[in-house]
């Protein structure tokens, strides 16, 4: 039926392996076949589709799915095995500012961050008023989880070029030595402009140990569980039913967890063929 309406899709989504993502997912795809399911059920379930004909009611799924996905974009840009703290914590605090641009927007009937609230009600008659009370409850909550999301005073961590000794006070007295030197040390400069944060604080460990280190620790907080959730991922593909036998698996998890690719041709170089007697 929907290739024969010429839908987008031909399926809803059911299901998700990426759980934390499958609500906005659902809802899109439900809103953008609401009037293939209308016609699907039009004599079997006629209360599901009056819903399906009521402007007001899509209006609110559309909504969802548009606050979901914007939701979705926010989770998906913390994960990562290069994501730190500080920039996990700008990324929450940019999105704060946004809920207060939007908020502001939408008080003037102006729904376009959310494209498809709008194609259901472009002049706000509709729903201006739940969109702006969501968004109030959606600011407070975030305020409630996040609520010191401050880290002006590691501003030193994410670049030390650019930071001045007076506001470093925090530090102890050694360390503030250390990163004096690291803002005249010109050949660290150059490994700042080419390398990843956290390599270069690695990198400036073997002149500066105790500045870097200090650097380190802050860096390697877990600012959100992905790098957990990559290891149970990791570790369910390893134990499967397929498997021969179920010993330790460290080796396995090092290797499916570890950015280093094997060198499957010389691994096997080294052992001989199974040869029949």
């Amino acid at each position: 039926m929907c290739h024969e309406a010429g839908s987008k899709h031909d399926t809803l989504v059911l299901h998700t392996e990426i759980r934390w993502l499958s609500k906005g997912k659902v809802l899109q795809r439900f809103y953008e076949l609401k009037n293939e399911l209308s016609n699907l059920f039009s004599t079997e379930k006629p209360d599901f589709v009056a819903y399906l004909n009521d402007t007001e009611w899509c209006a609110k799924v559309a909504y969802l799915a548009d606050i979901f996905y914007h939701l979705n974009c926010l989770n998906e840009s913390m994960q990562g095995k290069e994501e730190n703290v500080l920039t996990s914590s700008d990324k929450l605090k940019g999105f704060l500012k946004k809920l207060q641009v939007w908020k502001r927007h939408v008080e003037n009937k102006s729904l376009k961050m959310f494209p498809l609230t709008f194609d259901i009600d472009p002049q706000g008659d509709i729903t201006t008023q739940l969109v702006l009370n969501h968004l109030t409850d959606l600011e407070d909550s975030m305020a409630q989880y996040f609520p010191h999301i401050s880290v002006d005073k590691y501003n030193w961590v994410r670049n030390p070029y650019a930071t001045s000794l007076e506001s470093t006070a925090d530090l102890s007295f050694e360390k503030e030595e250390q990163l004096a030197e690291i803002q005249e040390d010109r050949t660290l400069r150059m490994k700042y402009n080419e390398s990843p944060l956290i390599r270069f604080w690695m990198y400036a460990k073997t002149e500066y140990p105790v500045i870097a280190d200090e650097a380190i620790n802050i860096l390697l907080h877990f600012s959100t569980t992905y790098l957990c959730e990559l290891g149970f991922s990791a570790l369910t593909n390893i134990k499967n039913k397929k498997r021969e036998r179920l010993l330790s698996v460290d080796q396995e998890m090092r290797v499916c967890l570890s950015s280093i690719r094997p060198r499957i041709e010389l691994l096997c170089t080294k052992r001989q063929a199974q040869v029949s007697h």
